[in-house]
């Protein structure tokens, strides 16, 4: 299995995502070119639907599988912008998100999550999130497991 995309891998990417989220654009940092030595440009993705750019691998993942892959939902180990993107592609495919979260996450940011569609919501007993939660999780509910790094299909 490779450990990168293909330029193919980028443009299904592209066409799966399309008509799902928002084009940011790109704009000239103008004013900081001159420190940076270089054209600088900002890529601005919080003005995504999510509020960040992990929108684009939750959901991208989630359109690349079956119906039948997904169908019991999807599972990760995030507090962060990734959760927030599985939990809106969950609520998009009409799926189940279980988001495994460490005991230490703020409230402020375990509030954030509930809203955004996901119907099971876990916390693990002790940090770090090392993972053994999430897989306990997986193994009762034979859900997807989505992770920040590569899954394989």
């Amino acid at each position: 299995m490779r450990n990168y995309p293909t330029i193919q891998d980028i443009r299904e990417a592209q066409e799966r995502l399309q008509a799902h989220i928002r084009h940011t654009p790109l704009l000239r940092a103008k004013k900081i070119e001159r420190a940076a030595g270089c054209r600088l440009y900002l890529k601005p993705e919080t003005l995504q639907i999510t509020g960040a750019f992990k929108i684009r691998g939750a959901l991208n993942k989630a359109l690349s599988l079956s119906k039948e892959e997904i169908a019991n939902g999807i599972i990760a180990t995030s507090s962060g912008n990734h959760a927030q993107g599985l939990a809106y592609a969950a609520r998009m495919l009409g799926v189940k998100a279980i988001l495994v979260l460490p005991v230490t996450t703020p409230k402020s940011r375990s509030k954030i999550q509930k809203p955004s569609g996901q119907k099971s919501f876990f916390s693990m007993v002790t940090p770090p999130p090392d993972g053994k939660g999430c897989m306990k999780s997986l193994k009762k509910t034979n859900t997807r497991l989505f992770t920040l790094l590569r899954t394989p299909s």
